[in-house]
């Protein structure tokens, strides 16, 4: 099989993302990366875009609370400044059906909080349920999975699937990153889960996501074999760590690319997705730890309106300018990597897994090298490392 067919089953990306796409085969993605800087391929992003966009086709998230019963590294719950709470039944019920009105099809439970950690969970999705929005794809930790097991399967045919977060392949890693979880709990939460899924009528489809960061790079290849029991290698998607936290030590000091970051302006979110804070609040980012990105209220104005109002057209406008001491705090603080490395990690997870089958051992020994090369910028020097690629690269 040629490899330029190897890579269909990955994620497509947004409309507005430019070839190469996350399909593309490893080697767009290396000549892209050659060929284009980071700079310019992130301008190339909105090239074309104005202040206005769509209306989603979901809801991306209403923060029915914004704790969590762990604290990430990466994410740092515990520094949002906004009074941690659940978000009250009759406003969560007011969103659902303005979401449903809007002509939203579904939508999500996740933004700064774990929603398997709210103990009334089992009433807000009667209420989705009454109203019939789904929920995408419910994201969790999966600390808390047999504690809520009951309901889980209970409302089975409102969750599309569920996705696990899990970063590390061994107890060391993930605890140093998800910090107050304990790896054994984790371990018999998913043996729990998947049993009861495995015996299902209607089992749920499972994805797993991990934050790449100097932590846990030398095992990240081991992380799909270790969890097989949960999914299969396809279901696994990586991405290296972004600034998602008002205090953002953890990504200046455990970025595998050291100061080789840049600021996330423009913002795909500001056109792509609208999320209801626990108050009501409209905001942009699922990451709006302080709420100042907030652009509206539910039932300030029809959500089928409220996507392009002033407010959300002003930061747009500001993010397209590039104009940072004009921008909310979040957004002056909000740094990430070139897109197209975690498109690279897929792409080679994809490779090994599914094409050339071998043991993981044979992936974490060429990330390994291929690491420094990546943080060099000598992406040349990579072709003849990974096997069927050894032609020296385009030029």
């Amino acid at each position: 099989m040629k490899i330029r067919s190897l890579f269909r089953t990955l994620v497509t990306p947004p409309t507005t993302t430019p070839a190469p796409s996350a399909t593309a085969p490893i080697e767009e993605i290396l000549t892209s990366l050659a060929s284009t800087s980071s700079g310019a391929y992130q301008q190339e992003l909105f090239k074309g875009l104005d202040e206005t966009a769509p209306m989603p086709s979901r809801m991306y998230g209403i923060e029915i609370n914004d704790s969590c019963n762990i604290d990430c590294a990466m994410c740092l719950t515990s520094s949002s400044k906004r009074t941690k709470g659940l978000m009250d039944m009759a406003l969560f019920e007011e969103a659902v059906i303005a979401v449903k009105q809007s002509g939203m099809r579904a939508t999500n439970l996740h933004t700064v909080g774990e929603p398997l950690a709210n103990k009334k969970l089992p009433q807000y999705l009667e209420i989705l349920k009454k109203h019939n929005l789904p929920i995408n794809s419910l994201s969790t930790n999966g600390l808390l999975l047999e504690r809520n097991m009951e309901t889980l399967f209970t409302y089975r045919d409102l969750i599309g699937r569920i996705r696990f977060s899990i970063d590390g392949a061994s107890k060391e890693v993930y605890e140093k990153i998800r910090l107050g979880g304990k790896w054994e709990a984790l371990h018999h939460n998913l043996t729990q889960f998947m049993a009861r899924n495995e015996q299902a009528e209607n089992p749920f489809r499972i994805e797993v996501s991990s934050v790449i960061s100097v932590d846990n790079f030398h095992e990240i290849a081991f992380i799909p074999t270790l969890f097989s029991y949960v999914a299969k290698p396809t279901a696994f998607t990586f991405y290296w760590i972004n600034s998602l936290s008002p205090q953002n030590d953890y990504f200046f000091q455990q970025s595998y690319f050291g100061s080789d970051y840049q600021l996330k302006v423009p913002c795909n979110m500001l056109w792509n997705n609208m999320y209801v804070l626990k108050d009501g609040s409209l905001t942009a980012c699922c990451r709006d730890y302080q709420g100042d990105l907030v652009f509206s209220k539910i039932g300030a104005e029809p959500l089928a309106e409220v996507f392009n109002n002033p407010a959300i057209q002003s930061l747009r406008r500001t993010h397209l300018k590039g104009k940072k001491k004009k921008l909310p705090q979040s957004c002056q603080d909000c740094f990430g990597v070139d897109p197209r490395l975690s498109t690279l990690i897929n792409a080679l997870f994809v490779y090994y897994n599914g094409v050339l089958k071998r043991h993981p051992v044979h992936l974490q020994n060429l990330l390994n090298k291929i690491g420094p090369l990546l943080k060099n910028k000598e992406y040349q020097a990579i072709w003849p490392l990974i096997p069927g690629l050894n032609q020296g690269g385009r030029k």
